[in-house]
């Protein structure tokens, strides 16, 4: 697991890059005009913040941008070679399956589930998504982060590329 806080040495902020963070930053650019928004922040934030903070991803993050198209797929996965992987124990299937067990989410969604108990259970700061149906949903956040909470882990941040361009 990774604790940044125990382990002293790395006083860096870190943050989980959730699957869709990565496909807007290698997509072509798209005509719809919010689309296009997302993807030129998310460009902005990965040239400029992302480098000041120690990035993480998963095998949840790497099978899902591993699907579609080949190249795009190949793209995606080369732009994430630099960061480490969480690795999915007991522990992190556990909260996920609390997760949706306790929200009553369909089970498709567990996936979403798991990018919210990895960062949590391996205490990364903040979690960063373009996801706002079921990640980044500010009805959900409340109800998920007393799941977190009571099985014993500080929630992330949960949080958009956008509002993550601050002055870290």
């Amino acid at each position: 697991m990774y604790y940044p806080d125990k382990i002293g040495v790395n006083m860096s902020k870190t943050v989980y890059i959730e699957s869709s963070v990565i496909s807007y930053r290698v997509a072509r650019l798209s005509r719809d005009i919010v689309v296009l928004a997302r993807q030129e922040l998310t460009a902005e934030w990965w040239d400029n913040v992302l480098p000041q903070l120690d990035g993480f991803v998963s095998p949840v993050v790497l099978e899902e941008i591993a699907l579609g198209d080949l190249d795009s797929a190949d793209q995606r996965l080369q732009i994430v070679e630099q960061f480490q992987s969480l690795e999915i124990n007991d522990s992190v299937r556990l909260l996920a399956e609390q997760i949706v067990i306790q929200l009553k989410l369909p089970d498709h969604v567990l996936p979403d589930a798991y990018h919210l108990a990895l960062p949590a259970v391996h205490g990364i700061e903040y979690l960063v998504t373009w996801n706002c149906k079921h990640i980044a949903n500010a009805f959900m956040l409340k109800r998920i982060e007393k799941i977190v909470v009571a099985n014993g882990y500080d929630m992330p941040v949960v949080c958009t590329p956008e509002e993550l361009m601050e002055e870290l």
